[in-house]
């Protein structure tokens, strides 16, 4: 589904007029439909990503049904090595599924993430998804060593990694783990190495303010 400028700048939290200026520099990915820029959904998630832009967790309209701090839980917080080989063996997924997310991470490895240089945060990007359908969604958080891993050419302190068994719930999750990091609090407990639990309290603070900002909104429309 393609989005127009208006759903665009309100999935961004920036004016329309912003979302031409974009397009006209060409900034942005969008295509011409009919004399009218478009974007899709996936391409103006990962963009918005690489930019540290955030996004609204109404990217898509059901995304309340998998939160953040559920999908963290599953996941869980781990220490991470000097290099990526090993985070396949801490997932909380069948063999079988744990074999499939270690073939994924030895052919794409770096591939697989996009960086936030401002803050050492890796995260996956969106056409990147690993799909376990025997697995439920699941956000694996680590912490990397005394001192940075490499992904993509900057240093890395921090790094998530999300399994799913859909595209569209990596899409879910994904998103609204963007929209996370854009809270001060969260960013700072997923931040402070080996302390898992404040990471999953703020994380259901983040959504309890989201979901009460949700229905406040629905009240008045």
């Amino acid at each position: 589904m393609k989005l127009s400028v208006r759903e665009a700048a309100r999935i961004l939290d920036v004016s329309e007029t912003e979302i031409y200026r974009w397009v006209d520099e060409e900034e942005i990915p969008f295509v011409m439909i009919q004399h009218h820029p478009m974007f899709h959904r996936v391409e103006l998630l990962e963009w918005a990503m690489e930019k540290e832009l955030a996004v609204s967790a109404d990217l898509y309209e059901d995304e309340r049904d998998h939160p953040l701090a559920t999908a963290l839980e599953q996941g869980g917080g781990h220490l991470l090595g000097e290099d990526l080989s090993a985070l396949a063996d801490a997932i909380p997924a069948t063999p079988g599924d744990r074999d499939v997310i270690r073939a994924v991470l030895a052919a794409r490895e770096h591939d697989l993430f996009v960086t936030r240089p401002a803050d050492s945060i890796a995260m996956p990007k969106a056409r990147s998804p690993i799909i376990c359908p025997e697995t439920p969604p699941l956000v694996a958080l680590w912490w990397c060593g005394h001192r940075a891993v490499m992904v993509n050419d900057a240093p890395i302190n921090v790094l998530f990694l999300i399994v799913s068994p859909t595209i569209k719930l990596h899409l879910k999750v994904l998103s609204r783990l963007s929209l996370a990091l854009h809270d001060r609090a969260f960013r700072t407990a997923v931040q402070q190495r080996g302390t898992f639990e404040p990471v999953i309290a703020e994380a259901r603070r983040f959504e309890h303010e989201l979901e009460s900002s949700y229905t406040k909104e629905r009240t008045l429309s």
